[in-house]
């Protein structure tokens, strides 16, 4: 990765607070959300790691959704939700959380030795995020168990809890990573979208010195604000799927941002973020047959892709 498409990175990240701020049209609404937000990524972390053992609590779920369908695109799941019990919802997600605790990797910090369990730097190789992948699977199929609890909100209370290796399954990561170009909010999508915001933030981890802090530490131990300052080059999967939603956001407001940065998709290949939007796709295969309805709805048509070659707009339906 080059200097200057770090820098983009990082621009692109930098903008999350303000994008947060003018993603609804209603100024009041746009604030709700930023706060939300807020309490999802430094409030609620340190609320399950108090916990012994971690987990959460059935109003901290129903508050997480509020915060997943205020950021993206509205479903109608809060009443399903809502039928899960305090019980179902502290054993899921203490099960859950069990098997993230064995997680093989911690960012960034296991990529410059000394980590979460100190030691040498880990080399984040293919066989190093299969395992990742495969155990976060393992632990979004327990999470899956609840009522309305589909693989994006599963992903979203696993990144509550380990948000440097688990990103949120977001419509415009998805857009970015998936080689389908008709998502179906399955769990082998969510192992691309995962594969790829690893091999992305392990890039901009190792990019050349220069391009400037990227954003706060995310990581299960966190509480950092964007603007409470945090070391250099501290990417994470949480900090790469904000750069990502951002970019995509500020591309379906016509904002040009400039040739964007390349990042590699799920094949290998290498595409280029265009003016802010998400990087070209393959057309890939339907996986119907092997479709998991993500949230107890049908699959989101907010995102709508067009043009051709690299980078093609994103466009995103209004919330």
């Amino acid at each position: 990765m080059t200097l200057e498409e770090s820098k983009k990175w990082t621009a692109f990240l930098r903008g999350y607070d303000k994008t947060l701020l003018t993603a609804k049209k209603d100024k009041k609404k746009s604030e709700e959300l930023a706060e939300l937000d807020r309490w999802f990524s430094e409030v609620l972390p340190e609320s399950i790691s108090s916990r012994t053992p971690p987990s959460m609590n059935k109003d901290e779920l129903v508050k997480l959704m509020e915060w997943k369908l205020q950021r993206g695109k509205f479903r109608p799941l809060m009443n399903k939700l809502k039928a899960n019990g305090e019980d179902t919802v502290r054993m899921c997600t203490t099960e859950a959380f069990g098997i993230l605790e064995s997680l093989p990797l911690s960012l960034p910090g296991d990529l410059r030795g000394g980590g979460k369990k100190g030691g040498k730097a880990v080399e984040l190789s293919d066989k190093v995020i299969a395992s990742v992948v495969s155990k976060t699977v393992k632990a979004l199929k327990v999470l899956t168990q609840m009522k309305a609890v589909g693989p994006a909100t599963a992903s979203a209370i696993a990144c509550a809890y380990r948000a440097d290796v688990i990103p949120f399954f977001s419509d415009e990561l998805a857009a970015t990573a998936c080689k389908s170009t008709k998502l179906q909010y399955n769990l082998k999508e969510y192992e691309e979208i995962q594969a790829f915001a690893l091999r992305l933030c392990g890039r901009l981890l190792m990019a050349p010195p220069g391009a400037g802090d990227a954003g706060p530490s995310t990581g299960p131990s966190s509480s950092s604000s964007p603007s409470s300052g945090f070391p250099s080059a501290s990417w994470d999967c949480r900090a790469v799927e904000r750069a990502v939603w951002v970019s995509v956001r500020a591309s379906s407001v016509g904002e040009d941002c400039g040739p964007g940065p390349s990042v590699r998709g799920a094949s290998g290949s290498e595409a280029t973020l265009s003016s802010g939007g998400a990087a070209g796709r393959g057309k890939g295969k339907k996986r119907g047959s092997e479709a998991v309805s993500g949230d107890g709805s049908e699959p989101s048509k907010s995102l709508k892709t067009k043009g051709k070659g690299k980078g093609p707009v994103v466009e995103i339906d209004d919330d």
